[in-house]
């Protein structure tokens, strides 16, 4: 590219679509194989990284048993694998407008959009794929939760394979995180990011603004208010 690109990395749950609790269902299942328990209840999933929620579930529930937290990962993943249907089936959907503010986007020059996820890759794959979102997304410098335990530097590895992949440079003011939580707010700012806030999941638009995000919109539609934004 002539021009460093405006980057952006979409969250997934409660931003671009409606979880229906798939990526806590595998979790769960995956914690009970493992341990032959029930999972811990009352540990918070939103925001964070499925990394970090899984470490914590171990810390919790088996203590001492850190060092099987990457075969945790895995048969998280297994699992979702082999209920990649029950996605949709259970209510999974990608949220109001979120699939025209793709295509709106991906229809923009010097625009770059993809993925910024707390979720395990496989996981978070499945979920794209389920809502019909792939065709308009850059997944080869996606970043998911099986990465890194802070969603910081997430940023931080989406920009990289951004950069490596365009060889260019794209400064911290033409990146953006379009989140609904203050922890994607917080992750953005940690790198010197813009952030859209979008109060379609637990955290209200003035929770979003006090976070510090640098605009906050009550849903993502129509989509054309987003792309204004972005290009303030």
């Amino acid at each position: 590219m002539d021009r460093a690109p405006l980057l952006i990395l979409w969250d997934l749950d409660q931003t671009l679509l409606n979880p229906a609790g798939f990526g806590r269902r595998a979790m769960h299942a995956a914690f009970a194989q493992l341990f032959d328990d029930p999972a811990p209840e009352g540990i918070s999933f939103s925001g964070r990284t499925d990394k970090a929620i899984l470490r914590e579930h171990i810390q919790r529930a088996a203590p001492g048993s850190e060092h099987l937290q990457a075969e945790l990962q895995r048969l998280s993943c297994d699992y979702a694998r082999s209920h990649a249907r029950d996605f949709a089936a259970q209510g999974g959907v990608a949220l109001p407008g979120a699939i025209e503010a793709l295509a709106l986007f991906a229809r923009q020059q010097h625009l770059i959009q993809s993925v910024l996820t707390g979720n395990l890759r496989t996981i978070g794959e499945i979920k794209i794929e389920q809502i019909g979102a792939a065709d308009y997304l850059d997944l080869d410098i996606a970043a998911y939760g099986d990465e890194h335990e802070v969603r910081a530097e997430l940023v931080t590895a989406a920009v990289t394979a951004a950069q490596t992949k365009y060889n260019c440079q794209i400064p911290a003011e033409k990146v953006v995180l379009i989140g609904d939580t203050p922890l994607d707010v917080q992750a953005a700012k940690a790198v010197g990011a813009r952030v859209l806030g979008v109060a379609t999941g637990d955290f209200d638009a003035h929770e979003l603004s006090a976070a510090g995000a640098d605009a906050v919109f009550d849903s993502l539609t129509p989509a054309q208010q987003l792309l204004d934004a972005l290009e303030a």
